[in-house]
């Protein structure tokens, strides 16, 4: 119910703003690099130098979905009515994106915090809410991340985390009637 009010307010955000709170989010993830890799040493056992550097680089995706996010949405097409069969060339039809609604984002343990990013920011630039579901493994450092978009500003409601084991939560979230889509990495 809080990611449907928080997405309808934050669908109708100027695109420029959601990607002014994506930067602020990916600069304040850098800033907290050492307590989230912390928690990826602890969770799945990742080398700290790696841990660093899958946090530095998941700010620096999310600055670029803010960027390719701006570049993609702004621009719309029109398409001319007789490209359609038993239309005439009488209308301009015009096409551009909107958002889906409520995003469930299941990533991997490997990668907990730069494959999330890579399903939180291009949903939240389009102007989704998002449901993050963490790895079982890895969920402490996800909710570190969550944090930063949190201290960034974005509404709430908007991004939120849901913590457990996939077999028994993971019916509920992927059958939802609230959720309009789901991205997932994973296998079985």
């Amino acid at each position: 119910e809080s990611a449907k009010a928080a997405q309808k307010i934050w669908a109708k955000m100027p695109l420029w703003k959601r990607a002014d709170a994506l930067h602020k989010a990916a600069a304040l993830l850098k800033e907290n690099k050492i307590p989230i890799s912390e928690c990826l040493v602890k969770e799945i056992a990742k080398p700290k130098k790696d841990s660093v550097i899958e946090v530095v680089r998941s700010g620096d995706l999310i600055s670029y979905c803010a960027e390719e996010g701006v570049r993609i949405l702004s621009e719309g097409r029109f398409l001319v009515s007789d490209s359609f069969p038993g239309n005439e060339r009488n209308k301009l039809c015009l096409v551009s994106k909107i958002p889906l609604g409520v995003v469930l984002a299941i990533p991997p343990f490997n990668y907990p915090v730069n494959l999330a990013v890579s399903k939180i920011s291009p949903a939240l630039i389009s102007g989704n809410a998002v449901v993050l579901k963490p790895p079982t493994q890895g969920a402490v450092a996800g909710l570190h991340m969550i944090h930063c978009f949190h201290m960034a500003g974005f509404p709430k409601g908007l991004i939120s985390c849901v913590t457990g084991r996939g077999a028994e939560i993971g019916d509920f979230l992927t059958l939802h009637p609230g959720v309009n889509c789901i991205s997932f990495t994973g296998g079985d």
